[in-house]
């Protein structure tokens, strides 16, 4: 027998060949986190034009109402629910409520659930909360769908605005990096290389909240 054949092959939840619905929900779960993780860096990048003062920013508001990216956002917010809803039936299943159904590779086996999964559940239930809320307040609630340079300032004003935007950005990154370990992971590297991915995707996370910080004090001392 080919000794291959026998080896786990984790990255097989790419393959959408032969799939229950069990296994389709993986993959959606997998590839809109991957998705939402990759516009989360995107958007930290928009954001940084608020450091460059108003005239940059309010370009890319204009910028941002227009029709395609429009269309966009329409598929973020697709990806999000997605996410989500596949996201929750995983964690029920992961804690046992809900029954594991059939896998359609008996070689994808997953992981025993350990601290990391424990954290990502913690830190989705969170996500669950924080992120309506902040699609509310940062986008339905205003005219045309984004603040203006002048309405940023006004908003981050309030301490509790800048603890609540402060948080949401280390929940959500926290989250993300953490469904990238478990992908990364199920490549099936050496213990001591997932211990450096590990690692590495930690350095990555302080990082994005420290980068955060940073942006949010030079934003404010235009004020």
């Amino acid at each position: 027998m080919d000794a291959s054949s026998t080896q786990p092959r984790r990255t097989g939840w790419l393959d959408p060949r032969g799939r229950r619905i069990g296994g389709i929900a993986f993959l959606v779960t997998r590839l809109t986190g991957l998705a939402v993780l990759g516009y989360l860096y995107l958007h930290l990048v928009a954001l940084s034009l608020l450091a460059r003062g108003p005239a940059a920013w309010d370009a890319f508001v204009a910028l941002a109402s227009s029709p395609p990216v429009l269309v966009l956002d329409v598929l973020l917010v697709t990806a999000i629910l997605l996410h989500a809803l596949t996201g929750v039936r995983m964690a029920l299943v992961g804690a046992g409520l809900l029954a594991a159904p059939p896998l359609d590779d008996p070689r994808l086996a997953a992981r025993a659930p350990d601290s990391a999964w424990t954290w990502q559940v913690i830190s989705g239930a969170l996500v669950l909360v924080l992120v309506p809320a902040h699609l509310v307040a940062q986008h339905l609630l205003v005219p045309g769908g984004l603040r203006d340079f002048e309405a940023v300032l006004a908003w981050l004003r309030s301490p509790v605005v800048v603890a609540m935007e402060l948080l949401f950005l280390a929940t959500v990154s926290w989250h993300g990096l953490l469904g990238l370990r478990a992908v990364l992971l199920d490549a099936g590297f050496a213990a001591r290389t997932e211990r450096r991915i590990t690692r590495a995707l930690g350095i990555v996370w302080i990082l994005t909240v420290g980068y955060g910080l940073w942006l949010t004090s030079v934003i404010v001392g235009h004020t």
